[in-house]
This record gives C-alpha cells, structure tokens and sequence, in this order.
C-alpha cells in the first residue's frame, strides 16, 4: 500500500483524479498516526461509502498494521466486502474532495486511526454516498467508480473478518 501524508493533493490512480482531491488515511506502519475511540456514527458512515468502489485495482493491499494478519473481506452490518482493492470518495458540503483506500474502513475500526477533522466533518455533513447528488458529483469529476460488491462466499484465497454491528 502506498503511503500519502493526510490532506496532501491526490495524485495515485489518474482515473481516480479530480481537481482539489486530498489524501486522507493512506497508512503504513512504519508512520505514526493519529489514534482515538472511533464514534459508531463515523464507523457507519465509513461504512456507507465503502459501498461506492473508486479507482478499483487489480490486486489487493493488505493492512500492514495488523500483526497476526489482515482480513481482506470484511463483514460489517449483515454485509461482506472485499477492502483494499479499491478506493473511496468523500465530499464536504464546501466541495472539498477526500480520497482514501476503502481500508480506512479497517484502519478506523480496527486500529483507530484518528482521521484529520476536517474530513470527519466531510463524513458526517457532506454529500451522503446514497444520494444521486453524490453520484452525479463523481460522474462530473469524471471518476470511475461502480457499486461495490457484495461477497457470498470468502473461499480459500480469503481470510474473513467480522465486526460486531
């Protein structure tokens, strides 16, 4: 996984480029980084735009924070996700635009990475990755991006987490 300091422009997959993009949770161990209780509202709403896959890859990055091994499939409200194979879009209501792997997810729930407050607020208050707005904004910026996926079945290849609702 590649490491990018928090709000620094945005400049990994060029298909998931857009003006005024900024880094957020792009981690590796060997970084320190912010760390607090996460609030269950923030976990949900992480969670949310981890169902809107962006600038999807072909392989998958594991966390390298996890000391007994990471779990690429994730399951989180009765639903299995593949995390670290692609990446997601935040956008404050100022139009402020966050790029972070979809293992921000693992990061805040796992390991409790703190991320900038700035995106926090972009969580809680900006565009809701349900809404035709947001989906229109990504069609706009002209960013790929697709549902993601739901995984039935994690089979050999996977290791399956799960975390209480």
């Amino acid at each position: 996984m590649a490491y990018f300091e928090d709000l620094t422009p945005y400049r990994y997959i060029e298909s998931g480029m857009a003006p005024e993009t900024y880094n957020v949770g792009w981690l590796d161990q060997a970084r320190a980084f912010s760390t607090c209780e996460p609030q269950k509202e923030d976990i949900d709403a992480l969670w949310g735009f981890c169902q809107i896959s962006v600038a999807t890859t072909r392989g998958i990055h594991e966390c390298n924070l996890c000391k007994q091994g990471f779990s690429s499939i994730q399951k989180y409200l009765s639903k299995s996700i593949l995390l670290g194979s692609s990446e997601i879009r935040v956008i404050s209501g100022q139009g402020r635009i966050y790029a972070a792997s979809n293992l921000i997810f693992h990061y805040v729930s796992e390991h409790n990475y703190s991320p900038p407050a700035e995106f926090v607020a972009a969580l809680r208050t900006g565009l809701n990755p349900e809404s035709n707005e947001y989906l229109a904004q990504l069609r706009a910026m002209g960013v790929d991006w697709r549902e993601t996926p739901v995984v039935e079945n994690s089979g050999p290849l996977f290791r399956l987490g799960d975390l209480p609702p």
